[in-house]
């Protein structure tokens, strides 16, 4: 085993009985401690902390359903009844937009002013008693585009030739119809431990904005292959009818960013958001969400976080 100098020696200068002490060896053996905590190295970061994951995902109804309610997507203005002002208890702060930096072309939510279209957000929140260092977040959104447009996850309000995540007449201002969208929002935000209710004071530690998401396609398989039998193949399904005409791969849209290394204070409460338009329909067209965007595809992400490695 090769030999490496244990993480507890943070420093060449020890004092014990019978050695000298003197300001210059205190100052050096301050430094050393200084710097090996404002920069640990990567050897000891290995040994004191272990990956977490955060696994979570949401699938719409069945396409045959009637997609009328949203849950567990919230909408991120919050409004009360038809009281645009919403319901203020006393003494509690009033969070118009629940969500910081989710502005996106084709949606208007100014706080007190005119609005056009809306967002709603898929949200998970952890409570970090310790410290730790998020390493990395990947957002897959799971999409199902069979043939015969009967699609599980497309949404069964826009036609079958319409490619997902695609705007479709009138555009946002600076886009035409039919080009990619860029209206897919990620976020991880850290409350605020003073005013945890008060979504201003939130600081915003990870946004993933303003991206097209029509760039990060993911399949397993080529859809195109098929294997008409009678013989089972390893590599291609056989499909009954011969066709493989109503069998899709598994394919999506995949978001990885690794390595993003963000430090959580101990006592932290962590939200994750991930947000979706909803278009008037009148000023910007649905697009490819359709008027229940919530139900276009299925959704699954992971939260990689480092947590430190306690004695039992």
């Amino acid at each position: 085993m090769a030999w490496r100098r244990h993480n507890r020696n943070i420093t060449h200068e020890v004092f014990y009985d019978g050695t000298t002490i003197d300001g210059s060896r205190l100052e050096k053996g301050m430094r050393d401690i200084a710097g090996a905590f404002n920069e640990v190295p990567i050897g000891d970061m290995a040994q004191r902390f272990v990956a977490v994951q955060y696994h979570s995902g949401w699938m719409p109804p069945a396409h045959n359903i009637a997609q009328s309610h949203h849950w567990p997507w919230m909408e991120i203005r919050n409004q009360g009844g038809t009281d645009t002002n919403g319901v203020l208890p006393a003494g509690a702060p009033y969070n118009e937009l629940r969500l910081k930096g989710t502005w996106v072309p084709g949606v208007t939510l100014n706080a007190g002013g005119a609005r056009v279209g809306t967002q709603y957000a898929w949200t998970r929140t952890f409570t970090f008693l310790r410290p730790v260092v998020i390493e990395s977040m990947n957002l897959f959104m799971m999409i199902d585009q069979m043939a015969a447009g009967s699609s599980q996850y497309k949404g069964t309000d826009t036609p079958a030739s319409i490619n997902p995540y695609t705007y479709t007449a009138p555009p946002p201002p600076g886009y035409n119809t039919g080009n990619a969208t860029g209206d897919v929002v990620v976020i991880i935000d850290v409350f605020n431990p003073t005013t945890i209710e008060d979504a201003e004071m939130t600081d915003v530690e990870y946004t993933r904005h303003h991206w097209v998401v029509n760039n990060d396609p993911f399949t397993f398989i080529l859809s195109e292959k098929s294997n008409t039998g009678p013989a089972w193949d390893d590599m291609f399904p056989v499909f009954e009818n011969g066709s493989n005409a109503d069998c899709k791969a598994l394919q999506g849209r995949l978001v990885e960013d690794l390595d993003i290394n963000i430090p959580i204070p101990a006592g932290s409460k962590v939200r994750v958001a991930v947000v979706i338009p909803k278009y008037d329909g009148v000023v910007v067209g649905d697009g490819s969400w359709g008027p229940t965007p919530w139900s276009v595809q299925g959704w699954s992400t992971t939260l990689t976080v480092l947590e430190e490695i306690r004695d039992i």
